[in-house]
């Protein structure tokens, strides 16, 4: 009896292997599409805004970065971790979808080559 509850407990502390290649592979397709969005928003911004005022998201979004992974760090450490993530990646999807929006709709400062 004793060697079975061993081994239930061995089991139990061992990482299943698929779910764990499963997580990575989704991770990483997800930091992807994270960096992708990223880079299509800094494009429109400087094509739309100009570079100058496309430095100023990217300053912004890499300063709201810095301090949210701080403060996220604390309350992660605090509160249940599944729902954070679900919360985050919802606001993030709002975010982006918002700065977009507010982008696109911005009038272009490109001005393309008169012949």
């Amino acid at each position: 009896m004793l060697m079975v509850r061993e081994a239930i407990h061995r089991h139990a502390r061992e990482p299943n292997l698929r779910r764990v290649v499963a997580w990575l592979a989704a991770d990483f397709v997800s930091m992807i599409g994270d960096e992708l969005s990223s880079l299509a928003i800094y494009v429109l911004a400087v094509y739309k805004l100009g570079p100058a005022r496309a430095g100023l998201i990217l300053l912004a979004s890499g300063v709201a970065r810095v301090s949210l992974t701080l403060l996220g760090g604390v309350v992660a450490d605090r509160a249940n971790t599944k729902k954070i993530v679900m919360m985050c990646d919802a606001a993030r999807v709002l975010g982006l979808a918002a700065s977009a929006s507010w982008i696109a709709a911005a009038p272009s400062q490109h001005h393309p080559k008169e012949h």
